[in-house]
């Protein structure tokens, strides 16, 4: 089963998990710096995950034609 979208709409669907991401990864990253809690490496590797995943979503949804 396969959906149907339009190139305009893809577009805007990567566009939107693109920024998704850019504000995943920001609030994990730059949030521990708010906390009062120390600074853990897991959580920084985990917001950078969440960014690239963000990436390779919205460069799959930009290469469909």
């Amino acid at each position: 089963m396969s959906i149907k979208i339009s190139p305009e709409l893809r577009k805007l669907y990567a566009e939107k998990v693109l920024e998704l991401a850019n504000i995943g990864a920001g609030a994990t990253v730059f949030g521990q710096f708010l906390s009062e809690k120390v600074f853990s490496w897991l959580i920084t590797i985990f917001g950078f995950v969440i960014l690239i995943v963000g990436y390779i979503i919205s460069y799959l949804l930009l290469k469909k034609k």
